[in-house]
Parts: C-alpha cells; structure tokens; sequence
C-alpha cells in the first residue's frame, strides 16, 4: 500500500477496487473497521497473503469464499466474535499470537 493508510470507512472503499492484490498487511484495525474491511476483502478474489492488526480484528475473514486462493492469515490482535464486535459472548476469540494458515 506504499505506506498510505487506507481508509476503511466513508465514501469509496481503495481495497475493494485493488481487486488484483496479491499480498495485504493492515495493522491500527479497529471495531468500526469491521464492516469496511469485510466488504473490500470480498473482492480480492486473487488474495494469496493477508496480516491483520489491531485491536479487534472480524471472524468474518474466515467465512469469506472469495478468499479460496488465501494461502496465508497471520492475525495479530483481538478477534470479534461471530456475531459481531459489540456481542456479550466471550469464548476462545482472543489471538495474541500470529496464526499462519495453509491450504
């Protein structure tokens, strides 16, 4: 991304138009972020190598079917749970360490 912080939120979203992005590294994520991200990660189809940090982090990433050519996740930070950032429901979604994913 050539060191710009994109913006996830407001009018026009940059990643969802990168549609030929082959590696992404995001990091300052945040709950507000969530939606945004899911949206633009839903038109990267190409999408070999995906990082994410930040404070919270969407499950949505691993429920994505346009991410079939994903071949690495490493995710830093905490993850919401399914049901969104703002659900009462606590379980094993924290993830302080990377997590790397392979086919």
């Amino acid at each position: 991304m050539g060191g710009r912080r994109p913006r996830l939120s407001g009018g026009g979203n940059p990643l969802g138009r990168a549609t030929n992005l082959r590696s992404l590294e995001l990091s300052g994520l945040v709950a507000a972020h969530a939606g945004a991200l899911t949206v633009a990660l839903e038109s990267l189809d190409l999408l070999m190598h995906l990082v994410l940090q930040g404070e919270s982090l969407p499950a949505t990433v691993f429920s994505i079917p346009r991410l079939r050519r994903l071949q690495s996740l490493k995710l830093l930070g905490s993850m919401d749970s399914p049901e969104g950032p703002d659900s009462d429901e606590v379980g094993d979604s924290a993830l302080d360490t990377g997590t790397a994913l392979a086919p």
